[in-house]
């Protein structure tokens, strides 16, 4: 982790970062359709669908852990910035 800029000090680092963030990480919206597929299959008893997110669910908890420790990384920096 890089340090956060002092007062005034150059925040381009920060701001590509979150930008980069933001751009990768539609996240909050995949882990939400993730979820709702899932009861959908539940509730449906599509085999296939359930399938499909039992599938997907490594790669889900993966991004869900990366995106988590981006945020605790970028955090400060992003505060102390602004």
């Amino acid at each position: 982790m890089t340090p956060a800029p002092e007062h005034g000090g150059d925040t381009a680092p920060a701001r590509r970062r979150v930008r980069r963030f933001l751009r990768h990480n539609g996240l909050g919206l995949f882990f939400l359709t993730a979820f709702l597929l899932a009861l959908a299959g539940q509730a449906t008893r599509d085999d296939g669908l359930l399938a499909m997110v039992s599938a997907c669910h490594p790669q889900t908890l993966r991004q869900m852990r990366w995106t988590n420790t981006l945020i605790k990384d970028l955090s400060p920096q992003i505060l102390t910035s602004l």
